[in-house]
Order: structure tokens, then sequence, then C-alpha cells
């Protein structure tokens, strides 16, 4: 099958889900969300050689936070991330707490955020974050449109 063609049916079962789990009730969302976090420390931690990254994702995931002092722990780690992401040249990581800043920042920050969007004034919204995906989708979608005919 061509690229396009794998890369749409994946695509498309992979907002089926999603879109399905968000609906269906918070603990499927909170589920598919965990399984989605899992795999992404996984293959991250496979690219950077980090053997403890799903650890630290199942501990953050699973630690109760409230939502204003998770918001004031993420703006260190976007401040630093920036900071390596526009003075210092890419995948020059050595040490193993560089790795794990990384894994934080770029894997476990991003999907602890979006599963907290979802408590809307603390009740559970999905179209909220339903919201938020179609806006990340349909960027994606056209960065690649694009990435593709240039």
């Amino acid at each position: 099958m061509p690229e396009s063609v794998v890369r749409t049916l994946s695509g498309s079962l992979y907002i089926l889900l999603l879109v399905a789990s968000i609906f269906y009730s918070e603990n499927s969302y909170k589920g598919v969300f965990i399984a989605f976090m899992l795999i992404g420390c996984y293959e991250f931690c496979k690219t950077i050689a980090l053997s403890i990254g799903v650890l630290f994702a199942l501990i953050s995931f699973f630690t109760p936070i409230p939502y204003q002092i998770f918001s004031l722990l993420c703006v260190p780690f976007l401040i630093y991330i920036s900071y390596l992401l526009f003075f210092q040249k890419p995948f020059e990581i050595h040490k193993k707490i560089s790795k794990i800043i990384y894994l934080l920042g770029y894997v476990i920050l991003p999907f602890l955020c979006i599963t907290q969007l979802i408590f809307y004034k603390g009740a559970y919204e999905p179209k909220v974050v339903l919201g938020y995906l179609i806006l990340i989708w349909t960027n994606d979608t056209f960065a690649y449109i694009c990435g593709k005919s240039l």
C-alpha cells in the first residue's frame, strides 16, 4: 500500500479510538492516554537510550498534583528545554539527567497537560480536549502536506 493510504488508515483508527474514549467516560479517557504516554515514552527512550523512562511516566501520571501546582512545575522545564532547543546542538545528550529532562519536557508534560485540560472548571468536559486535538491534528496534517509538497 502507498504510504499516504497507510497513514490515513492508521490515523483514522487512532482518531476513532481517541474520540470514543474521550466521550465514553473519564476512566476510558485516562486509560487511553496512559497507554499512549507509555508508548511515547518507550519510543522516546529507545531513541535516546534511557532505560527508566517508562517508570517516570507511570509515577508522574499517578501522582495526584493539583492543576495549579502542576502548571507552576511545568514552567522551569519548558524554559530549560527552550534553552536547549535554541542554544545547544540537538541530540547532544550525554548525562542521564539531561535525558530525563528531555523525557519529562517532550513526552510526559504534554501528556499530563492534555489530561488536565479536559477538567474545565472542575468538571469533565470532553468537548474542550476534542477542540484542542482538532487544532493539533489540523496543524499536523497541513504541516505534513506542505512538507511533502516542498
